[in-house]
């Protein structure tokens, strides 16, 4: 057999029983789907471990656009989660997730957002994330207005952004985008809505775990409060 083919069929092994089975749905990159969290992008992964790391006690958690739902089970390690609702308009997202990254605090919700709030109770959540959802969004405004909905007085929001500084919004290298947000337009935007005691940090690059204050790092996160 050729080196060439050798080579493809042992890295195709490799994928299968060590990053998991993986599925592309036409988003190539843009949605994270592997069968085990070793197949996971890194800045991924580490998104929600840092969420986790937030995590006081008896957190009721919110993760919408959850795709497959990797996030809600790193998250449901924490002893201080008790429940987490999962929504995504994606079914085979749900699908998939329940397969692979089931956890007894983890609830799925085929709707989108706006369905979700027409059949929940406002203010019951403490805690709400959204991780690299914001750029996708032609109305971002009313998007964090539903989340604040759904948070308690005190609850506390999580997203995140590619960093406009550093990947610049472009149509050709980012074709599921609207916009990248600098510092300064996420800060505004999260205090027009209402959000109050906003901090920002910052992720260097899709290959790394690292979260950290310095503004040249490739994806922006911030935290807010209701």
């Amino acid at each position: 057999m050729p080196e060439g083919s050798s080579f493809n069929v042992i890295r195709k092994l490799y994928d299968k029983y060590f990053l998991g089975r993986r599925y592309d749905l036409g988003h190539g990159k843009e949605r994270q789907i592997a069968s085990k969290l070793r197949g996971i992008r890194e800045d991924h992964k580490s998104r929600y471990l840092f969420a986790r790391s937030l995590c006081k006690s008896e957190e009721r958690v919110l993760d919408c656009a959850s795709g497959i739902g990797y996030g809600a089970f790193i998250l449901s390690k924490s002893k201080h989660v008790k429940s987490i609702d999962c929504v995504d308009k994606d079914a085979f997202a749900h699908e998939y997730g329940s397969r692979y990254f089931s956890s007894k605090k983890v609830v799925r919700h085929h709707t989108d957002l706006f369905d979700f709030i027409r059949t929940q109770k406002t203010d019951s959540y403490s805690l709400v994330t959204s991780f690299e959802t914001i750029e996708h969004l032609d109305d971002p405004q009313n998007f964090l207005i539903g989340l604040k909905l759904m948070l308690r007085a005190d609850g506390r929001l999580i997203l995140s952004s590619p960093n406009e500084i550093v990947l610049p919004f472009n149509k050709e290298q980012f074709p599921y985008h609207v916009k990248h947000y600098t510092q300064q337009t996420m800060i505004e935007l999260l205090q027009s809505v209402g959000f109050s005691s906003i901090n920002t940090y910052y992720q260097p690059s899709k290959s790394s775990y690292e979260i950290n204050n310095d503004p040249s790092g490739a994806f922006l996160i911030c935290t807010a409060t209701a």
